[in-house]
């Protein structure tokens, strides 16, 4: 209490004294003496303030650059999107003119994935069924077995347990898979006529092959040949199921 009542008499006198001139003498020789201490201190606070400028600045190069990088993830996420619809509609004018586009309805399904099975992006949601056959143009890509929410998976002719009716020119037999990812045509009548390069269908017209090479011996019960597939499976992009 004592300090302030002091500080505020000489406040008080300071400003009672340079209100009637008598402090007009020192003043210069005070500004003199203190302006290196204002210039250090001008310095200074223009320090501070170049400082905060620059962070200022840096900050806000950062936003445009995080901005930047942004708007390029979405141009390539659109771009992409742009290129798959662009692939969709080519493999949907192409199965528009297959022959079994004709008898039913289809549904596309994009693939997921391919291993033993195929996954395609198509589920419980969409319809989609245990059973269900699924082809791209004419040619036969398998069977569902196995059905998702949102995806299902599709067991190939070529897989070990798949057992397939077929027909070769007027011939009746089955195309079975192996474990040596090959698959076998059998069950072939011995007086039966087929050769390499003839086509294999499914009693339902779908193409499932051709033969490849005979492997049988004419003292067996039943022709027997390899089965050369009519899909690469690994380059499917989209398959069709048939939804009738």
């Amino acid at each position: 209490m004592k300090t302030f009542l002091i500080l505020l008499i000489s406040s008080v006198l300071i400003f009672f004294l340079d209100g009637r001139g008598y402090l007009n003498g020192i003043k210069g020789t005070v500004q003199i003496v203190t302006l290196p201490v204002q210039y250090s201190f001008y310095a200074a606070g223009q320090n501070v303030k170049n400082s905060f400028s620059f962070l200022t600045f840096w900050k806000s190069g950062e936003n445009r650059i995080k901005n930047l990088e942004l708007r390029i993830m979405e141009l390539t996420a659109t771009r992409n999107e742009a290129e798959r619809l662009n692939k969709e509609n080519k493999e949907l004018r192409k199965q528009l003119g297959a022959n079994i586009s004709k008898n039913h309805v289809l549904l596309p399904a994009v693939v997921l994935g391919f291993g033993r099975y195929l996954q395609i992006g198509a589920g419980v949601n969409d319809g989609i069924k245990e059973g269900m056959t699924v082809v791209y143009l004419d040619n036969l890509v398998g069977k569902i077995i196995r059905v998702l929410p949102r995806s299902s998976f599709v067991q190939l002719f070529t897989d070990p347990q798949a057992k397939i009716p077929v027909k070769i020119n007027k011939a009746r037999g089955l195309v079975s898979g192996q474990f040596n990812s090959s698959q076998i045509l059998d069950r072939v009548g011995q007086n039966e006529e087929i050769n390499p390069g003839d086509l294999i269908f499914t009693l339902e017209d779908l193409v499932v092959g051709k033969v490849d090479k005979i492997i049988s011996q004419q003292t067996d019960i039943f022709k027997k040949a390899l089965v050369l597939p009519a899909l690469n499976y690994s380059e499917l992009t989209t398959v069709f199921v048939i939804n009738d």
